[in-house]
């Protein structure tokens, strides 16, 4: 092989998995590191409920890639202008990235793959279809959770966990990065590369166009910025990919349910009631009545809290659903 002449990069993609921990929706500020899954701990309550892991597959569809000197992405506004391409088909390449593979960046039409110019390249994009091939296995408390082979996606999530072997494939489609309080969203950002890139992804229609509900998705389009820059120069002939998903193409979330109660907001809550029981003891002149039946009731709610904080640590101790994970790639010349 020749001697090197670009400088290796990482490429990655953040996906909807685990969206209260591993990215925050369009707003850089607030983006974060995913928390990679612990080898067989006690429950998952150290990494919030949620956490990124290796999958057993993780084949995706790959439609076009890319390398641009400026950002393509502003908003929910995607745009080539400037960028040049290095892969592009009119059927996408399947791809099981769990395998550590690798292609060469090339074209169905070489023509609509010129060569890139020589010079720096702060941005690499890829375009991918919205459907994922998984499957996985995790031991969590003593017990391996295996995927059970049902389909889920990002919009309308599924149990998809199981205690008896074998893992089985599944499909997760990747139709929104919202969430229930705040509804569908296109985009999402992260930090990648243990904090050393930034990645932001934009879910659209066939056109590469903003989708505006989960039903439009169709595309996943992940606009890259790199921690070094890639430099081309007249030497160089082309590139390869090597994807990476180890500790992180994978993610998973426990039993505690999405519906259960902020532990913030069970405070605020809390402190509410003990208000206005304050203001009926004083207004009662301190009725001895009066302050046995509230602290009766105190009791009651701290015996029904610690019911449901018992109930909660065990649901931590659980794996309910895996789903998708952020992935990366090195690009190489030859």
């Amino acid at each position: 092989m020749k001697k090197l002449l670009l400088s290796v990069f990482d490429f990655a993609l953040v996906t909807s998995y685990c969206s209260p921990y591993a990215y925050s929706q369009s707003d850089d500020s607030d983006s974060d590191v995913d928390y990679v899954c612990l080898d067989n701990p006690a429950s998952l309550e150290s990494v919030n409920g949620c956490c990124t892991l290796t999958p057993e597959k993780y084949e995706v569809k790959i439609y076009e890639m890319g390398l641009c000197p400026t950002n393509p992405l502003s908003g929910t506004t995607f745009s080539k202008d400037g960028c040049v391409t290095t892969l592009l088909n009119s059927s996408p390449i399947a791809a099981n990235m769990a395998n550590g593979s690798s292609i060469i960046l090339k074209c169905q039409n070489q023509r609509d793959c010129p060569k890139p110019k020589p010079g720096e390249y702060g941005y690499a994009y890829i375009v991918i279809e919205d459907d994922f091939k998984l499957k996985f296995s995790y031991k969590l408390n003593n017990i391996t959770y295996y995927s059970n082979g049902k389909n889920s996606s990002a919009a309308n999530p599924v149990k998809n966990a199981k205690t008896s072997p074998p893992a089985v494939d599944f499909i997760e489609t990747l139709n929104d990065f919202g969430d229930p309080e705040e509804g569908f969203s296109a985009t999402a950002t992260a930090l990648v590369d243990n904090g050393t890139g930034s990645i932001t992804a934009l879910l659209t229609d066939s056109n590469l166009k903003a989708a505006t509900s989960s039903a439009s998705v169709t595309r996943l389009v992940g606009v890259y910025l790199p921690k070094s820059k890639v430099k081309i120069t007249d030497d160089t002939k082309g590139l390869e990919v090597q994807f990476v998903v180890t500790d992180q193409g994978g993610g998973l979330q426990s039993c505690v349910s999405d519906n259960g109660e902020d532990g913030q907001a069970r405070q605020d809550e809390e402190q509410r009631i003990q208000d206005e029981e304050e203001r009926e003891i004083a207004e009662s002149g301190d009725d001895p009545d009066v302050i046995a039946r509230i602290d009766q009731a105190r009791s009651l709610r701290e015996q029904e809290r610690e019911t449901q904080d018992l109930e909660q640590m065990s649901q931590l101790s659980q794996v309910c659903i895996f789903g998708s994970g952020p992935f990366s790639a090195k690009f190489k010349p030859f």
